[in-house]
């Protein structure tokens, strides 16, 4: 036993709708601006969804005329149609093509007669009378992403990390910080000690360098006799003065 195939509603519903109007042939009068397209027009769309074919003039195979005012050139032929009893042609306002969208069905052209004089308010149809949703655009491809990188990372590179990252790289500036200080000071103190040693060694020199400075003040008095007659001199001069006065 086979399975029973489903019927989609995407086909259904335009099938239904597209028999509503069918054999029936539409011209507008007034309902299409003159700088519209005739087939990008509201009122064309609605009624090709109900299966009416829609033409721009009046022809031996037009069955009804769509019109919002009176007085035009398309009216005055159409009514002239309409008197051929050999022939059965209506001139209706919109309010009937807006009815026969809402109702799924041909609703009674005497209902919505165009009267002599007359003048429809109904342009435009309302918002129950749904025409056929436009395609959707075509999405675009996507661009290939470049070896450049992502686009936050072109904006600011510290958006792509995350908070641990950036935590991570602040310890590590901590660090190196943490290092240069140590060093600095180490060299500080290693420069304060050795000019405390410079100063100890002046005040304290070793014994070694007593006796060569000991050694260099005896010979320089053993190499200059003089100095001892000269003061040995003295000595005699200041003596004998010194008895005399007193």
């Amino acid at each position: 036993m086979g399975r029973k195939q489903i019927p989609d509603l995407k086909t259904i519903i335009p099938e239904v709708k597209s028999k509503v109007l069918a054999g029936v042939s539409l011209v507008f009068s007034g309902l299409v601006p003159t700088h519209q397209r005739l087939e990008t027009s509201r009122a064309y769309l609605v009624a090709r969804s109900l299966g009416a074919e829609v033409a721009q003039d009046l022809t031996e195979k037009s069955t009804h005329l769509v019109a919002v005012r009176s007085g035009t050139a398309k009216v005055n032929m159409a009514r002239r149609m309409a008197e051929d009893k050999r022939r059965k042609f209506y001139v209706v306002t919109p309010e009937w093509l807006w009815t026969c969208a809402e109702r799924w069905e041909r609703v009674d052209e005497r209902l919505y007669s165009l009267q002599r004089g007359g003048q429809s308010s109904s342009r435009r149809p309302p918002a129950h009378c749904s025409s056929p949703p436009p395609a959707p655009p075509p999405l675009p491809a996507l661009r290939k992403r470049t070896p450049s990188g992502r686009f936050m990372d072109t904006i600011n590179p510290l958006l792509s990390f995350s908070s641990d990252d950036i935590a991570d790289m602040d310890r590590e500036v901590e660090d190196i910080f943490n290092e240069s200080d140590e060093s600095a000071s180490s060299d500080d103190e290693e420069k304060t000690k050795k000019m405390q040693d410079d100063l100890d060694d002046e005040e304290n020199p070793p014994e070694d360098k007593l006796l060569s400075v000991e050694s260099d003040s005896s010979q320089g008095k053993s190499q200059d006799p003089n100095a001892s007659s000269d003061s040995d001199e003295g000595n005699i001069t200041f003596t004998y003065m010194k008895k005399k006065f007193m």
